[in-house]
């Protein structure tokens, strides 16, 4: 790890702020592969709704890395729609960020803009 990454991560973890998350889309797989980690049980999906909320929560928690997977993502028809919201999202400037594209504006969440 980077010297400027081991900073990052030390300063999260004092600030008790997730620096990277992983999040699992979907278990659905087209594949079986041997050495996969997930048992491709129907174990359902967050909606599109759902996972667009998940992101904004995550951004306002101040999370930096956002890493999005699971079993084939690309077989959700909504993938292109929450890259896109994570995108605009950007995880690591929220404060200069104008209204996002998922719909709200993170910052005016039960709040008055700072």
């Amino acid at each position: 790890m980077s010297a400027l990454m081991q900073e990052m991560s030390d300063r999260a973890l004092r600030l008790g702020v997730p620096f990277s998350v992983q999040l699992d889309l979907t278990y659905r797989c087209n594949e079986q592969c041997v050495h996969c980690y997930l048992d491709h049980d129907d174990h359902g999906e967050m909606t599109t709704a759902e996972t667009k909320h998940l992101l904004r929560e995550m951004a306002e928690a101040g999370v930096f890395i956002l890493t999005l997977s699971g079993g084939e993502i690309f077989l959700r028809k909504d993938f292109f729609e929450i890259l896109e919201c994570a995108r605009a999202l950007i995880f690591c400037d929220l404060l200069h960020q104008a209204e996002d594209q998922c719909g709200a504006d993170p910052r005016s969440a039960g709040s008055a803009p700072a």
